[in-house]
């Protein structure tokens, strides 16, 4: 069960680790008496030790079609952070690498973007990260920074921010953390190793974008999301199931609005706030508009919506995204689903966005909604129910909001909140772990289950273990 994390003594050499069967680069890789996660090429391996002869404390884990190398350098082992490396399992390349940098090594436009920005007065964490991801037609180095707002009680803010090396916020996300000794410090960066876009992605990008480089790709069952930098411009791409585009959204500097908008915006009830976030909005129907989010004096946010030709602008939901026009009217879709009559699997349908806190509290009667957090896949509620933090996922369609899950973390500080199943696979299999957080998973499907966060101090190891409800294990993953 536990062979899918191994343990690499770095400091021996490759003569004396390397044991295969044979000759071929798919033969299985034998460190001492251990092995390889499955389907790991020895290749692999070789050429992880040709550009890091100096890691030690090295873990493996299958992550996919990708096996990931975690580990420290004897150089740096004192001062900095895990890096993790990305091998493809079909051509044992190099994919992407994240690692530690200190805040004060980011390159100085990254720290004036950060400067500039709206958590300007946030506090930037000491540990930063940089990607670097190995494809042609990619950025070659993102930066991400994390930065912690004033705390508001027993929880505070934390935003996570992408940059390029020039300065350009790439992505943008903000959560609530309620308790820091519970906070998972470790990113998921998945989404940001390469890929091969689409045809109709790739043929639309060329045709109007023919220098922007992809920055990452999410293909889902009814939309692509598809994120680009063309030259200083971070664009979002939404095209439908069939492949069809659907809009552009560009995220822009207040600098950058066009004069008639900018000249709405100053006539408007909001002339005197200051702009926080601009975005222009192109969709497949022809409608072209502008999203400004703005902050008052007294520190309220506010969403203006003006038409491209400066002529219309209203006040929109506070921190609410717009969703894509695809009614064919010119006006922006309610995302309620009925023109098309499609329900999901589990016979919710669409949400508007006005619908969903009647959706959260019909299924979470007496749950305050504490937090909500935008980002370019659609959205995450977070509950405070019976002293429990749950976490509501939706996805964002061109017809409007689905909910795909929440996730429940337990406060495994009572013994009561872990069900008696899951204490004894825990107690049964895991006798040298520790358990240090467990989430209950609800599905939209129904497969319902549970993630348990385990530790061994012995083998200094982490691990999550997925669990069904009657505590059978389904799988296991190293930590990276």
């Amino acid at each position: 069960m536990k062979s899918c994390i191994k343990k690499i003594l770095g400091g021996m050499s490759l003569t004396c680790i390397l044991v295969m069967s044979s000759c071929n680069d798919d033969a299985q890789l034998v460190v001492g008496d251990e092995a390889l996660p499955e389907n790991v090429p020895a290749s692999v391996y070789e050429n992880f030790r040709s550009s890091f002869p100096e890691a030690v404390d090295v873990t493996w884990a299958v992550d996919g079609e990708y096996a990931v190398a975690t580990f420290t350098a004897v150089s740096t082992r004192s001062a900095a952070g895990k890096t993790s490396v990305w091998y493809g399992l079909k051509d044992a390349k190099k994919k992407m690498q994240s690692q530690t940098v200190g805040f004060e090594m980011l390159p100085e436009a990254v720290r004036d973007a950060f400067a500039g920005s709206e958590y300007a007065e946030w506090t930037p964490q000491p540990a930063a990260g940089l990607l670097t991801r190995y494809a042609a037609g990619t950025v070659e180095s993102i930066y991400v920074l994390r930065a912690t707002g004033a705390s508001e009680g027993a929880a505070a803010k934390e935003a996570t921010l992408y940059y390029t090396a020039d300065g350009v916020l790439v992505k943008s996300s903000v959560e609530t953390v309620y308790d820091e000794s519970y906070r998972d410090l470790d990113a998921d960066y998945r989404d940001w190793l390469p890929q091969t876009p689409p045809d109709y992605v790739a043929a639309f990008v060329n045709s109007n974008y023919p220098e922007a480089a992809y920055l990452y790709i999410y293909v889902g069952r009814e939309v692509t999301k598809v994120k680009i930098l063309d030259g200083r411009n971070a664009r979002q791409l939404l095209f439908d199931a069939s492949g069809n585009w659907l809009s552009t959204q560009t995220q822009l500097h207040a600098e950058e609005l066009p004069d008639a908008v900018f000249a709405a915006f100053r006539s408007s009830d909001y002339a005197d706030c200051r702009i926080d976030n601009a975005e222009e909005y192109q969709t497949a129907n022809g409608a072209h508009y502008y999203l400004l989010t703005v902050k008052d004096c007294s520190g309220k946010k506010h969403e203006i919506r003006i038409d491209g030709d400066g002529t219309s602008g209203d006040e929109g939901d506070e921190d609410t995204p717009a969703l894509p026009d695809t009614d064919g009217n010119g006006n922006e879709d309610d995302g309620n689903g009925n023109d098309d009559g499609y329900e999901t699997d589990n016979g919710t349908g669409y949400l508007a966005k006005s619908e969903i806190d009647a959706f959260i509290l019909q299924r979470y009667p007496n749950a305050a909604i504490t937090d909500r957090d935008y980002d370019e896949k659609g959205l995450e509620v977070e509950l405070s129910y019976n002293g429990t933090k749950i976490t509501v996922a939706f996805d964002l369609c061109p017809q409007g909001y689905v909910w795909t899950g929440s996730e429940w973390d337990l406060d495994i500080r009572h013994a009561s909140a872990i069900p008696a199943p899951i204490r004894e696979t825990i107690d049964g299999s895991y006798a040298g772990y520790q358990l240090y957080f467990l989430k209950h998973i609800e599905t939209a499907s129904g497969s319902n289950y549970y993630e348990a966060g385990l530790k061994s101090a012995q083998l200094k190891q982490d691990i999550k273990v997925k669990m069904d409800e009657q505590g059978n294990v389904l799988a296991e993953y190293g930590k990276h």
